[in-house]
């Protein structure tokens, strides 16, 4: 994930703790399966969309499973990786485990960003994993006064968005 981060990114983010590739991985091969990633929260559309995603990447395909959270930037404080204390969500370990059964490749990353713009930070993700679509969790309530996530993400992206 080299570009997460990098100087000059939009996304100033720290990829923390975890960025771990499953055993499968060498396994997976250019002209296999489509290269996916899963937009796990910690809502109940979770494991939807890492069996979705896992079902996308079938055939030697690759799933990115990404979980990003906005931290608050205290104004004269700690570097940014040391604000709060980093520990992954339970539901992205989970997620993997979920992928790793279903028998796809994966990859995990949680990424920290000091703003809202929780869309472009995982849209960045997408781009330096060099993603073929993004897989995300539908909204719980059925109206909203604003767009759901995968609505902006959709409207932001290149790639196409599922929801799931």
């Amino acid at each position: 994930m080299a570009g997460i981060g990098a100087p000059g990114s939009s996304a100033e983010a720290v990829a923390v703790g975890v960025s771990t590739d499953s055993p499968a991985t060498d396994a997976v091969g250019p002209e296999g399966g489509r290269r996916v990633v899963a937009a796990i929260g910690e809502g109940p559309s979770w494991p939807r969309v890492a069996l979705r995603a896992a079902a996308l990447a079938a055939g030697g395909g690759k799933v990115l499973l990404a979980h990003v959270d906005r931290i608050d930037l205290p104004c004269c404080g700690p570097p940014l990786d040391a604000c709060s204390a980093p520990v992954p969500p339970e539901s992205l370990s989970r997620a993997a485990e979920l992928v790793e059964a279903a028998g796809a490749a994966h990859q995990v990353l949680w990424l920290r960003v000091p703003r809202d713009d929780l869309a472009g930070a995982l849209l960045e993700a997408a781009r330096a994993f060099d993603a073929e679509m993004i897989v995300a969790g539908k909204p719980v309530r059925r109206w909203r006064l604003w767009p759901s996530f995968p609505a902006r993400l959709a409207r932001r992206s290149r790639l196409p968005v599922v929801e799931a």
